[in-house]
């Protein structure tokens, strides 16, 4: 009995690592990570991506765009992808993110600035 437990509790940590590095490599290979990623993280990833999120929403200096924004937690690797109305917002969201974990991985290359329409102003 003591061996299965010492055993799923390893082959839990090595599915921790593997997911992790499973994000990273995705990302360099070109493939996109989405918020059905964060299912293979740990509950910490998880508890990790709802302190940012609530960050971003409770900042209501952020449009209603970047509080909508995907975020993925996988370890020290965080993933942004939406829209924002600002580089100041992007900026902004990035201090929410390191605010959490101070030394993330982030990759915002599917966080774009698009200028809000004029009817919507």
């Amino acid at each position: 009995m003591h061996f299965e437990h010492k055993f799923k509790k390893l082959f839990l940590s090595a599915l921790l690592v593997m997911g992790a590095f499973t994000a990273q490599s995705t990302e360099a290979e070109g493939g996109k990570v989405t918020a059905v990623d964060q299912s293979k993280g740990s509950n910490a990833d998880v508890e990790r991506t709802r302190q940012i999120r609530e960050r971003i929403v409770d900042d209501k200096t952020l449009s209603t765009q970047a509080h909508n924004i995907t975020i993925v937690t996988m370890g020290q690797y965080v993933t942004l992808r939406g829209s924002v109305e600002s580089s100041r917002e992007r900026q902004v969201i990035r201090d929410h993110v390191r605010a959490v974990l101070n030394n993330a991985s982030i990759n915002e290359k599917y966080l774009s600035v698009i200028q809000p329409s004029p009817a919507a102003r």
